[in-house]
């Protein structure tokens, strides 16, 4: 493996793209101090993942942009590209098969760093672990910067072993072993807090079985509760169903009966229509007969008045003529003055018209001109939605500059407190302070168990009082349930009696007027009869003085008659009551009535309170009264107040049943609490006796503890650097944005001004248009109004013509008419009197036949009056078999309201009762089934407080009792797995580093004497473990006996580093070794010493060095130079000795 190129763009001074090859084994790169050959090392540690901007020679990882110079601006990405040979295969994985591999690493000022392998975008870590074992990194043994050979040697035993380890190959075997102690130290700690989470559910699960089986007994007793209410809910309405059905069918033989009457009446009424049609015969005949009679009187008087009307015509024919002539003349006059005010009109229209012409051509214009200041003003708004939109994205990339900055600067903040922090808890931690903590929580348990048995007890009376206050809901309930059944049965009723009333509920009838008292319904129905359903109408002023239609109802009656028991407002109705309650005395019963039958006068009645009316010789009776309107609005009342009632009962019922249901619920929430309380003291028990084992574990590992923190707090201090160079390179672009933000709202401003005036302009064209439109629009009005009045004066013309043809049509008629008048004669007196004559004697006749047609009329008329009686007494019987059809209905739609009441309370309970057949409801009996419900209800009392969510809670922390020990056993077995890997790593790390150090000391003592001529050198481990040794190193030059490192001078310190990486390089070569002036500190000899090292090393590594002495310089195959000819700008110009000398000779 071999570095073939380095390409560099905006990396420090190499601002333009540069690409620097390396074709030899031996590249030196030389230049004037401060040309920028250290910036080619530091891309190349910059690009293997360094981190630091202190190791790069920066305050922040942005110094490593190009930051401008006197003639260049600055750039905002920096990227370094170094191109490797694997033809050899050396990196493994999937990069084995690639004969060229390239490692690329990009940052923007924004702060974005990116890797990339190949093209594709990786992690820093893949990077690393790419170049792991093969001595390449950021800080590896192959890149030595300037004073780094010096400080090699006097690295910690510690830091001096990573070298050993980077050349064993076992630095990732390290990392993973890292990680894995990691894993184990969690999966410990995840054992314990999972045994104590095992061993807190078994102890819940023991009680939670005891609840869920509680739970499940309750359950399965609701389910038969349920059951049994929703059975008893059909059983109840098939009972009423049944009676309802019972109903229907008496119903239904009722009307039947009633039809067949029905029909008998029908029959009567065709019998009586036929005698009727017969009377309605003898009537015309007799309106025949009097037609005849009435025109012989008409002729008789027309023969005296035909002369006189003869000459009455033609004296109006002669007037109407005169007329005709006057009305013409006038006529005429009129059009004359309609054809002058035709051709004014004329005039003004087409003037109207040339105006509108000239002014759509006006409008024209200012359209044209609007269209141009509205191209101008879309063009200005477009230009302004740029600039805006510019200046959006620059204050958006502005405020996430700032948020990023805000977010560094709160990372800072937090990573300073976590060191303090850090190094708080590393001085605090004692053991007194452990066990202190430990007997307190102690002591904190031992008070959670009280506070737990005091829980309990607590549970156990609410749980008896929850027992209690549910067998009181239960009670309510059934109340409750029974007041909601009778409420809708009493609505039924209601609803029934509504509907009867329905066909007589107009406005202002005279029975909706009338206050009756109890018991007289019967009475008045009787006594009014069909004037209870008449109109009233109230007397108006204007009519108080009219002579009155019908009659008028008065507000009070004498003493002892029916009026006493009826009272009516002054109103007026089609009938006058008056002369109906005339002469109408009353009396409780039918026996009293009869006895004062003899004192009453001829025309005078005794009504009683049961319905019976009696006179001298007739006697009615109105027995049946469920058909009056009376009694039924009576009975509406009464059932009214009745609901009213019930509906307080049931308000009063319910009201008690949500406080029972509130007082059960709010002592369900106190159970809750109570368990809610258990379970928080017993997650609190397991927290603190948790907390109580952590801390015994953690007393013991408080060293290790210690150890951890101490490396978080290192790792910490390099975060916080890095982020403090990531706020410097914020704050720079904060900056920037912020210029660019100010040039953006200036340009912004211009594009404002110019859009305000482009609409100002468009505007007034707009206004302007409107204007003449507006002006376009009033004389088009204008000229229609005249266009329609020039259209009314034509049509006036017109009928004025016509008018007048008429009006001379007419004239020449009349003169017709009184010519024809003129020529006829008179009639002779003679033929005039025996005219009358014969009239006189059809006359006579006429008489005969009438008194004949009158003796029939009698006749029918007794028989239609016989069948009429007939036809009452058939009513009479269908009226009783109607009113007990009504009350049939009235006690179905009673039955029908219970049974909706129940459908109701099915519905609400959520019972589904299609799924019961008819064969099932039979099978079963309400008392059982009732006795059944009320066991059940009690068994569910007696099982007192219930937990529902036992059950769920069981098979849920049963799951995860299951689950746990899974986690369990998973765990044991992986922790052993991890074990042994670290077993299996130890032994290898073990073997592999102690084979590499006693190569590596093998090589450094045959090469310090190379170097030095003369002298020895070796490596020693601080202790035997070869897993935690740390590495020293012991040299003595030739004649020196110094017990220390640090004793040896600046050369020779420089040479033993040299001797010790040369050793590495030869047990475990990099691909290639990058040297910053190492030589600097060396004389002559011992330079010429170093360079016979170079060459013999270069045999097997690729060097790339930097020096200023000559004879380093006279070693290398290929001369890398660079210069600065352009201040702040590196530049590369590259020679091949080879090709130079070459060249040279040719010359």
């Amino acid at each position: 493996m071999k570095l073939k190129q380095i390409k560099l763009a905006g990396f420090k001074s190499f601002v333009d793209p540069t690409k620097i090859p390396f074709v030899k084994e031996l590249s030196a790169i030389i230049g004037p101090n401060g040309c920028g050959k250290s910036n080619v090392i530091d891309a190349v540690r910059w690009v293997l993942g360094e981190s630091s901007a202190k190791h790069l020679r920066g305050d922040s990882m942005l110094d490593v942009v190009f930051n401008g110079s006197s003639a260049r601006k600055p750039v905002s990405v920096a990227s370094v590209e170094l191109l490797f040979d694997n033809s050899l295969g050396r990196f493994g994985g999937q990069y084995a098969s690639y004969t060229d591999i390239h490692v690329k690493r990009q940052i923007s000022r924004d702060g974005d760093s990116n890797y990339y392998l190949n093209g594709q975008k990786c992690r820093r870590k893949d990077v690393t672990e790419l170049f792991m074992g093969t001595g390449l990194g950021a800080r590896s043994y192959a890149i030595i910067g300037q004073g780094t050979i010096s400080r090699l040697i006097e690295s910690k035993p510690q830091e001096l072993r990573v070298f050993i380890e980077e050349a064993a190959g076992i630095s990732r075997y390290k990392e993973r072993r890292r990680d894995t102690e990691n894993r184990i130290r969690h999966t410990r700690e995840n054992l314990e807090r999972l045994g104590d989470i095992r061993q807190e559910l078994a102890s819940q699960l023991e009680k939670l079985a005891k609840q869920s089986q509680t739970a499940i007994k309750y359950r399965e007793l609701k389910q038969t509760e349920r059951e049994s209410s929703a059975l008893l809910h059909v059983l109840k309405q098939h009972e009423l169903q049944t009676a309802a059905n019972g109903l229907s069918q008496q119903i239904t033989g009722l009307e039947r009966t009633a039809e067949t009457l029905r029909i008998d009446v029908e029959a009567n009424n065709a019998q009586r229509n036929v005698y009727r049609e017969s009377m309605l015969q003898l009537v015309d005949e007799e309106h025949a007969i009097r037609e005849q009679y009435y025109d012989a009187n008409t002729k008789i008087a027309a023969l005296e008045q035909r002369i006189k009307e003869a000459k009455s015509r033609a004296t109006e024919t002669n007037q109407a003529q005169q007329k005709l002539a006057r009305e013409i003349k006038n006529k005429q006059q009129e059009l004359d003055v309609l054809l002058g005010e035709l051709q004014n009109e004329t005039q003004q229209f087409n003037q109207g018209q040339a105006n509108i012409k000239s002014q759509h051509h006006i409008v024209q214009g200012l359209v044209d001109v609007a269209q141009e200041h509205q191209l101008e003003f879309n063009d200005i708004s477009v230009l302004k939605k740029e600039s805006e939109l510019h200046t959006t994205n620059l204050r958006h990339e502005l405020a996430l500059t700032e948020q990023r900055l805000l977010s560094h600067e709160q990372t800072l903040a937090r990573l300073i407190s976590s060191q303090a922090q850090y190094q708080q808890q590393v001085s605090q931690t004692t053991a007194a302070e452990e066990l202190a903590g430990i007997e307190k929580t102690k002591r904190e348990i031992a008070a959670l168990q009280n506070q737990l048995a005091e829980l309990e007890e607590q549970i156990l009376e609410v749980s008896a009082q929850q027992g209690e206050e549910r067998e009181r809901v239960a009670s309510h309930q059934t109340h409750y349930q029974e007041a909601l059944q009778q409420q809708a049965r009493l609505q039924g009723q209601i609803k029934t009696l509504e509907g009867l009333l329905r066909p007589h509920q107009q406005r202002n009838m005279v029975w909706q007027q009338l206050e009756i008292q109890t018991g007289w319904e019967q009475a008045t129905q009787l006594l009014l009869g069909q004037i209870l359903y008449q109109p009233m109408v109230q007397e108006s002023p204007d009519t108080e003085h009219q002579p009155k239609l019908g009659f008028q109802v008065v507000p009070a009656l004498a003493h002892q008659r029916l009026g006493n028991q009826v009272s009516a407002p002054p109103f007026h109705c089609e009938l006058n009551l008056l002369p109906w309650l005339h002469g109408v005395q009353w009396c409780e019963s039918l026996e009293l009535a009869q006895e004062q039958l003899q004192t009453l006068e001829m025309n005078q009645c005794i009504v009683t309170a049961d319905g019976y009316m009696l006179g001298h010789g007739f006697q009615i009776s109105c027995v049946d009264g469920s058909q009056s309107v009376l009694a039924i609005q009576h009975e509406l009342t009464e059932l009214s107040e009745q609901c009213v009632e019930m509906k307080q009962q049931v308000l009063q019922w319910h009201e008690r049943l949500q406080q029972s249901q509130a007082s059960v619920q709010q002592i369900e929430h106190q159970l809750e609490s109570l368990n809610r309380q258990k379970v928080v003291v017993n997650t609190e028990i397991a927290r603190r006796q948790t907390n109580l084992n952590m801390a015994i574990q953690a007393s013991k590992s408080q060293k290790i503890q210690q150890d951890k923190l101490k490396k978080q707090s290192q790792e910490n201090e390099q975060e916080i650097l890095d982020y403090q160079n990531l706020l410097g390179e914020g704050k720079q672009k904060v900056l920037g944005c912020r210029t660019l933000l100010s040039e953006a709202e200036e340009q912004g401003s211009a594009f404002s001004a110019r859009f305000e005036l482009a609409q100002s302009h468009h505007q007034h064209a707009q206004s302007e248009l409107q204007a003449e439109k507006q002006k376009l629009n009033v004389l088009e009005k204008q000229q229609g109004s005249l266009h329609t009045k020039l259209q009314l004066t034509e049509q006036k013309v017109a009928l004025l013509n016509k008018r007048i043809t008429e009006l001379v049509n007419e004239q020449k008629n009349l003169n017709q008419k009184l010519l024809h008048l003129e020529s006829q004669s008179p009639v002779s007196n003679e033929s005039q009197a025996e005219r009358l004559q014969s009239l006189l004697s059809s006359r006579l006749k006429y008489q005969q036949h009438l008194e004949k047609n009158r003796q029939e009329q009698q006749a029918l008329q007794e028989i239609i009056d016989t069948s009429g009686l007939q036809h009452d007494q058939q009513l009479d019987k269908i009226q009783q078999l109607n009113d007990g059809i009504s009350e049939l209905k009235l006690n179905r739609e009673g039955l029908n309201g219970q049974l909706a009441s129940l459908a109701q309370q099915a519905q609400e309970q959520g019972v589904a009762l299609e799924r019961y057949s008819t064969e099932s409801i039979q099978s079963h009996d309400s008392a059982r089934v009732q006795e059944r419900l009320d066991k059940t209800r009690r068994s569910i009392a007696r099982l007192g407080a219930i937990n529902l969510a036992a059950i769920e809670e069981f098979e849920q922390q049963q799951t995860r009792k299951t689950y746990l020990d899974n986690q369990d056993s998973d765990l044991c077995q992986a922790l052993s797995s991890l074990e042994d890997a670290i077993r299996k790593i130890d032994r290898e790390t073990r073997s592999r580093f102690k084979q590499t150090f006693d190569e590596v000391n093998k090589g450094l003592s045959q090469l310090f004497p190379k170097v030095f001529g003369g002298g020895s050198a070796y490596l020693a481990l601080t202790e035997a473990d070869m897993l935690e040794a740390g590495v020293t190193i012991m040299a003595r030059p030739p004649g020196k006996k110094n017990s220390t490192i640090h004793l040896l001078s600046g050369g020779e310190k420089a040479l033993t580093a040299l001797s010790l990486v040369f050793a590495i390089f030869r047990l475990n070569p990099a691909p290639f070794c990058m040297l910053d002036e190492v030589d600097a500190p060396l004389d002559d000899a011992n330079v010429e010493r170093f360079c016979r090292l170079l060459k013999e090393m270069s045999q097997s590594v690729q060097f790339v060095y930097i020096s200023h002495n000559k004879v380093t310089m006279e070693l290398a195959d290929q001369l890398i130079g660079v210069t600065m000819h352009e201040p702040g700008v590196s530049r590369i110009v590259a020679v091949d000795l080879d090709e130079a000398v070459a060249l040279a000779d040719a010359v």
